[in-house]
């Protein structure tokens, strides 16, 4: 990967019996990277390993993510990023699809420090209706 600083699209999905990972870019919607594995009921350590092995592949990028999955709330919550239930996710992807954010609402948001040695940002919220 190029070393451009840049904020990539995170998601984590922590399941039963698989963590997945994909890095996607924000402005194409291109998927970058992802993972697939199994954790062998150690959510946590697999999770800390995929993501490291994210932030190894985008050394200079940030990432705005987020998590879902069965196992995932705990892992949202030790992370600080948000947990969205599967059900919720996908509906809000098909209603996102069709709202935009009136101009000049758009407002900066601080960046985040994860554990895990991933950095994440926010950068850009909309005032209005919370989407970024």
């Amino acid at each position: 990967m190029e070393e451009t600083e840049k904020t990539l699209r995170l998601g984590i999905d922590v399941g039963s019996t698989t963590v997945k990972v994909v890095v996607a870019d924000p402005e194409t919607g291109k998927m970058l990277h992802a993972r697939y594995v199994r954790h062998n009921a150690r959510q946590r350590e697999t999770v800390d390993s995929l993501l490291r092995e994210a932030a190894e592949q985008f050394p200079a990028a940030q990432f705005r993510a987020a998590v879902c999955g069965s196992g995932g709330r705990p892992i949202a919550q030790k992370l600080g990023v948000p947990y969205v239930q599967e059900v919720v996710a996908n509906s809000a992807a098909f209603a996102l699809a069709a709202m935009t954010c009136p101009l000049g609402t758009w407002k900066p948001m601080t960046p985040l420090t994860l554990p895990f040695s991933v950095r994440v940002s926010v950068t850009m919220v909309c005032s209005s209706t919370g989407i970024s």
